[in-house]
């Protein structure tokens, strides 16, 4: 597992005593980033226990290691276990600026809708936009799910922030337009298309909205 890629299926062997405490003397991040290696050998049940047992010391050593934070979070959802430490811990990674962590956060928001938990995704993109405020697709996609939890003015909200962010971004301003539509302001729906439309002219459903 890296600390900006997907983590990869763990590989042979367990942490062993020795592998926690060779490093004791060692830099406090070098230290916690090698805590973190032996972490990513584990492999059986025991093994794993001890995995999370080091990725906690090594956030302990380095409490900004956005990989770990990363890695250790990715380990407890797929294991279906303390979902909402790991979502704080993605959060958390996302703050410290892992590479790729807003897709992380995208694809875990949108599995949890799927898994019939839309609340959980709400709540995982607000800890996300709390985390990084300038990140537009975050903004587009805490919209999107505060539209369907019928949370319209909150959902525009969102849209326009991600239009500050990035003004040349089609989908912000489409994605107001509904949200406008959603709090019956079809004159201001209008507008946000027709602003979408300008951006991007290959959108053939906005042009079907606005008629000839």
């Amino acid at each position: 597992m890296g600390s900006g890629k997907r983590r990869s299926p763990l590989t042979t062997g367990a942490i062993s005593i020795h592998c926690l405490l060779r490093h004791r003397q060692v830099a406090r991040r070098v230290a916690a980033k090698r805590l973190q290696s032996c972490a990513l050998s584990a492999t059986s049940a025991v093994g794993i226990r001890e995995a999370i047992a080091a990725f906690e010391k090594a956030m302990a050593i380095d409490p900004n290691l956005a990989s770990a934070q990363w890695n250790l979070s990715d380990l407890l959802f797929d294991r279906h276990e303390q979902l909402d430490h790991a979502d704080e811990l993605l959060a958390r990674a996302l703050a410290n600026g892992l590479p790729d962590a807003s897709k992380y956060v995208i694809e875990r928001a949108i599995k949890y809708q799927r898994g019939g938990d839309p609340q959980r995704s709400l709540r995982l993109l607000e800890s996300a936009v709390a985390a990084q405020p300038q990140d537009a697709m975050l903004h587009i996609f805490r919209g999107r799910y505060r539209v369907e939890s019928k949370n319209c003015a909150g959902a525009l909200e969102d849209f326009r922030a991600a239009q500050e962010i990035k003004p040349d971004d089609p989908v912000a301003f489409a994605s107001a337009g509904l949200a406008s539509l959603c709090l019956g302001n079809p004159a201001d729906a209008r507008m946000y298309f027709r602003k979408s439309l300008a951006l991007d002219p290959n959108q053939p459903m906005l042009r079907k909205y606005l008629g000839p």
